[in-house]
């Protein structure tokens, strides 16, 4: 069933807002469960996909991982008892590698 995701019509401003509803998301995905994520310690977290280079690293491990950071950053907040962040700055918390733009 791969592809069908491409056949879904994205909201209009979905480039300037898709790194925010992810941290949304995955922190709603671990904190009912946090120790899910704990468990990984300190150990980076990568999307190992070899053909995304903006959520993940991509084959040559030179993308930015966008989701490997969301996880860390939850992680992080979740070990702190700090709730979700609602005004969530992607521009400042994100890093993005050279060659990757923020618009996938």
């Amino acid at each position: 069933m791969t592809g069908l995701g491409r056949a879904v019509k994205l909201r209009k401003d979905w480039e300037e807002v898709k790194i925010k509803w992810m941290y949304v998301v995955v922190y709603h995905k671990f904190n009912p469960n946090p120790e899910l994520l704990l468990k990984t310690g300190n150990a980076k977290l990568v999307e190992a996909s070899p053909f995304d280079y903006f959520w993940g690293q991509g084959r040559s491990k030179t993308g930015s991982n966008v989701l490997g950071q969301i996880l860390m950053i939850v992680r992080d907040q979740l070990r702190s008892g700090l709730e979700l962040d609602q005004d969530f700055d992607t521009e400042s918390r994100i890093k993005l590698r050279a060659g990757t733009k923020r618009k996938s």
